[in-house]
C-alpha cells in the first residue's frame, strides 16, 4: 500500500467518546486514559491508552486481551480501517498482574469444562429444546449465541463459555455488535410494548413469557442509532439490572433518547433485592405465566423522571436556571389573556390554556361541545377534534349542521399521544377537543398519579409550545355527584385536575331534561369561580343556549334542594341528630357533607321549621325534630301567618286565588300544562309530579275539577285515593298530611278539614 493510499491511524479523540472513561490525565504532553476495555465484561478498568505528543498511541489491556483484537476493536469503534502494520505496544507483562486488577481476559485457551446449552438451560430455568429454536447451539469454546439483524442476516456470534465469573463472554472475531432479537421484529408487529434487557438471558427468559424484548450486550456497546427499530414501538420499557452495569446502561440510554421517545421510554423497577429479570423468573419457579404477570404489574418510571437518567436531560450547562421574576416578564413577550366564547360566555376557555370538562357517560358532553364548535366556526376559528365517534355518526351532524365539515377530525381511532401533539402541533389550531381522555390519552392506571402524569404530558407540553391554543379534554366523573359539585367528582387520580388549568362539571337539571347545569369548579385564571349557568336545548336539537345563572333561572337552587332533603329525613325520622340525618341521607344516596347538614339543621331551626334539644357538644350534639303535621313548603309564602305569636283554633278563610289572563288560578295553568306534558297520567303520577314543586293531592284536586268546569280537559285523572283521605281525617285529631297555602295561589280546602293547620 502506497503512503498516499495508507488509511489514518485512530486518534485518542476519536476513541474517547467510545469507551467508559474512568480517568484522563495529561502530563508533559503526553496524555494518559483508563477505560473498562471494549473487547471483555470489563468490570474494574483493565485499558490503558497513552497518547505521546507526536499523537502515537500506546494501548495495553491489562486483562490479558490480545492486543491485535484490542487494536481492531479500538479502530472500528473510532470509525477508521486498522493498518496492516502493528502500532506500537507496551511490553507485554506476566498475566498475574490481570488476577490482582479483577479482571480476566477474553478467553481462548480455558482449561475449565465446555458449557453445553442443557446445562445453560437448566441454571437459567429456561427450555432446552427451545434454544435450539432461537439459534442456541454448542461450539468448542460453550455455548455460540448468534445474533441476527432485522432481515435475518447473520451479524455477530457470542459466546458463552461458563456459567459464573468474569470471564464467561466473548465475541467472535471482527464481529460488529447489535441488540440481540433484532430478527423477531416482525413477530411483534402488533405489539405495543418492546422491552430492553441486558444480555440474551434476559431475552430469553422474557420470550419463554411471550413477551417481545431485545436484549442489549451491555452498555459499553450501546449505539444511538438503535432507538431507530424501537420507534414502531408505543412504549419502551427498560429493565435494567440492580447493580452498577445497570445504572451505567438506563445513564447511556437517557443519554443518547431521541426528543421524540422520550414520553415513551419507561424504567420498570425490579422488585428488591431481585438482580435481574431471569433472578425475578427463577424466584418465581420458573413459571412463565406467573413472571408474565409480575412483569406486567411491576411500576415502572419514565425514563425522563428516573433519578439515574434525569441529569441527561438538562439542554445546556450553559442555560440560567434562575431569574428574578421581573427580567422573565420583560422578556416574555406573550399576549394578554384571551378567553374563546362558549355558547356566547366569556370567561370559562382561554387561549393557552388546558380545560378539563367532567360529566356522566352520555350526559351531553359532546352535545355540548358539537353547538359550540358551530359557534367557534363561524367565527372562523381552526378547530381540532379527536373524537371516538365513528364516521357514519359525523356524517348524520354534517348533514344536520353543515358548517361542522370545517372540522378537522381524526382519521385514525387510535394513535400515540405523542403522535396526537406533533400533528396538532403542525396544525396550529385555535382550540382543540380531546373526546374522550380515556381514548386518546390512556393511563395504565387511572386512579395512579404517575399514570395518569405520564398519559397527559404531551399535550401538557403541548400547551407550552402553543400559547394560542386552548385545549378542551373531556373525562368521565364518579358514579355518585355532590349536590354543590366539587373536584373530587372527577373519575380517578387528582392528577387529573391538578395537571389541568380549569375545570367544569356538566350535570343534568332534573326538573327539565333538556336543560344541564354547567358548573365552573376551579380555575387558575379566576379568582372566584363563576357562578354555574343553565344551559337548555332547543326540542329539536338545533341550538344550545345559556339560559343564565342556576341562582335566577332555577326554581330551586342546589343548596335549596339539599335543604329540602334535609327536612324530609327529619320527618321520616322523628328526631334525630345531625349524624343520624347523615347517615339517612348517605343510605338514600345523598352525598351530603356532615358540616352541611348541620349548616342548614342551623337555618332551618333558626328559621323555625324545626325544633333542636341539648347541647352541641354533649351527650352527642343536638337532637331536632318536627313539632308540626304540617310543614310549610321552603319557598317564600305570601300570605302565611305561621310566625303569628297566637294562632286562631281556625285557619282564616283563604286568599282569592292568584289570576292569570285565561281568568283561572296561575296554579291550575301549571297543573293544566303538566297534565298535557305527561299525555294520560293517573291520578298518583300527576300528584307525584306535582308534590316536588308543593302542590298536594287536594290542591291538585281543586284544580282539576276547575280545569275541567272551564272546558280546558275533558276528563280528569280517577282520584279515589285522595277522596278517601279526606273523608277518613273527619273526626280524627289531626288532618293528613296536605298543604293549603302556596305561593302560586292557594286553593279552598274542603269544608271538612277544620282541624288546626299546625
Amino acid at each position: 500500500m502506497t503512503p498516499r493510499n495508507r488509511p489514518q491511524p485512530p486518534t485518542l479523540d476519536a476513541i474517547i467518546p467510545h469507551l467508559r472513561v474512568k480517568r484522563v490525565s495529561k502530563r508533559n504532553g503526553t496524555r494518559h486514559v483508563q477505560a473498562h476495555c471494549p473487547c471483555h465484561d470489563d468490570r474494574n478498568p483493565s485499558l490503558s491508552i497513552t497518547e505521546k505528543p507526536d499523537g502515537t498511541l500506546l494501548v495495553k489491556c491489562f486483562a490479558g486481551c490480545e492486543q491485535e483484537a484490542l487494536w481492531r476493536e479500538l479502530c472500528r469503534l473510532a470509525g477508521v480501517e486498522p493498518a496492516r502494520g502493528v502500532p506500537v505496544l507496551p511490553t507485554p507483562r506476566p498475566r498475574a498482574h490481570a488476577a490482582r486488577n479483577g479482571s480476566t481476559p477474553a478467553p481462548a485457551e480455558s482449561s475449565r469444562e465446555r458449557l453445553t446449552v442443557h446445562d445453560y438451560a437448566h441454571a437459567k430455568g429456561l427450555d432446552a429444546e427451545r434454544l435450539p429454536e432461537w439459534g442456541l447451539r454448542e461450539c468448542e469454546r460453550g455455548v455460540a449465541i448468534p445474533y441476527l439483524d432485522a432481515d435475518g442476516n447473520h451479524v455477530a456470534t457470542r459466546y458463552r463459555h461458563a456459567l459464573e465469573g468474569e470471564n464467561r463472554f466473548s465475541w467472535a472475531r471482527g464481529n460488529r455488535p447489535c441488540m440481540y432479537g433484532l430478527w423477531n421484529l416482525p413477530l411483534w408487529d402488533d405489539s405495543e410494548t418492546v422491552y430492553l434487557c441486558e444480555g440474551e438471558t434476559d431475552a430469553l427468559t422474557l420470550w419463554h413469557a411471550g413477551l417481545p424484548a431485545l436484549g442489549i450486550p451491555g452498555a459499553s456497546v450501546w449505539r444511538e442509532a438503535w432507538w431507530e427499530p424501537l420507534k414502531r414501538f408505543a412504549r419502551i420499557c427498560i429493565i435494567p439490572d440492580a447493580d452498577e452495569a445497570g445504572r451505567q446502561l438506563v445513564e447511556k440510554l437517557a443519554h443518547t433518547c431521541p426528543l421524540e421517545l422520550q414520553e415513551r421510554v419507561e424504567v420498570l423497577e425490579l422488585p428488591e433485592g431481585v438482580k435481574d429479570a431471569n433472578e425475578l423468573y427463577l424466584q418465581l419457579d420458573a413459571d412463565a405465566e406467573r413472571f408474565r404477570e409480575a412483569v406486567l404489574l411491576q411500576s415502572a418510571t419514565p425514563l425522563r423522571d428516573c433519578n439515574i437518567a434525569l441529569l441527561h436531560y438538562s439542554d445546556g450547562d450553559d442555560l440560567q436556571l434562575l431569574a428574578p421574576l421581573r427580567e422573565l416578564l420583560q422578556n416574555d413577550a406573550s399576549e394578554p389573556i384571551e378567553y374563546l366564547p362558549l355558547l356566547g360566555t366569556d370567561g370559562l376557555i382561554a387561549r393557552g390554556t388546558i380545560t378539563l370538562l367532567g360529566a356522566h357517560p352520555k350526559a351531553g358532553k359532546t352535545t355540548l361541545l358539537i353547538h359550540a364548535c358551530r359557534e367557534w366556526l363561524r367565527l372562523g376559528l381552526k378547530v381540532v377534534y379527536l373524537s371516538e365517534d365513528p364516521q357514519p355518526v359525523w356524517r348524520l351532524r354534517v348533514g344536520q349542521f353543515p358548517e361542522l365539515a370545517e372540522l378537522i377530525l381524526n382519521a385514525i381511532p387510535r394513535a400515540h399521544p405523542e403522535r396526537w401533539a406533533q400533528a396538532i402541533e403542525a396544525t396550529q389550531p385555535d382550540l382543540v377537543i380531546v373526546d374522550t381522555i380515556r381514548r386518546f390519552l390512556p393511563a395504565r392506571d387511572e386512579n395512579d398519579s404517575a399514570s395518569v402524569s405520564t398519559a397527559l404530558a404531551p399535550f401538557i407540553d403541548l400547551a407550552q409550545r402553543l400559547p394560542r391554543t386552548a385545549i378542551v379534554l373531556v373525562h368521565h366523573t364518579k358514579k355518585n355527584l355532590s349536590p354543590e359539585g366539587e373536584i373530587t367528582d372527577i373519575a380517578g387520580s387528582h392528577a387529573f385536575t391538578a395537571e389541568v388549568d380549569a375545570i367544569l362539571l356538566l350535570a343534568p337539571v332534573r326538573e327539565h331534561n333538556r336543560q344541564r347545569l354547567l358548573t365552573p369548579i376551579a380555575g387558575r385564571l379566576w379568582t372566584l369561580s363563576p357562578e354555574p349557568l343553565v344551559l337548555e336545548l332547543s326540542e329539536d336539537g338545533s341550538a344550545y343556549a345559556v339560559r343564565g345563572v342556576a341562582s335566577e333561572v332555577l326554581p330551586e337552587t342546589r343548596a335549596h334542594s339539599t335543604k329540602e332533603k334535609i327536612l324530609q329525613a327529619i320527618q321520616e325520622l322523628g328526631r334525630a341528630t345531625v349524624d343520624e340525618v347523615f347517615e339517612h341521607l348517605r343510605e338514600n344516596g345523598e352525598h351530603v357533607s356532615k358540616r352541611t347538614v348541620y349548616n342548614h339543621l342551623d337555618a332551618l331551626y333558626s328559621g323555625g321549621l324545626v325544633e333542636r334539644e341539648g347541647s352541641r357538644g354533649r351527650g352527642g350534639g343536638y337532637a331536632f325534630y318536627c313539632n308540626s303535621v304540617i310543614v310549610q313548603p321552603l319557598k317564600d309564602l305570601h300570605n302565611c301567618t305561621i310566625a303569628q305569636e297566637q294562632l286562631a283554633l281556625e285557619p282564616d278563610p283563604a286568599p282569592d286565588p292568584a289570576t292569570d289572563a285565561t281568568g283561572l288560578p296561575a296554579l291550575d295553568e301549571f297543573v293544566y300544562s303538566t297534565l298535557c306534558a305527561m299525555g294520560e297520567p293517573d291520578h298518583r303520577q300527576l300528584v307525584d309530579a306535582l308534590k316536588p314543586h308543593g302542590v298536594d293531592a287536594y290542591a291538585l284536586l281543586g284544580a282539576l275539577e276547575r280545569l275541567q268546569s272551564a272546558g280546558r280537559v275533558e276528563r280528569i285523572p280517577d282520584y279515589p285515593l285522595a277522596r278517601y283521605r279526606a273523608l277518613d281525617a273527619v273526626g280524627e285529631p289531626a288532618a293528613p298530611e296536605h298543604n293549603t297555602q302556596h305561593d302560586c295561589g292557594a286553593v279552598q280546602p274542603p269544608a271538612q278539614l277544620t282541624q288546626q293547620e299546625v
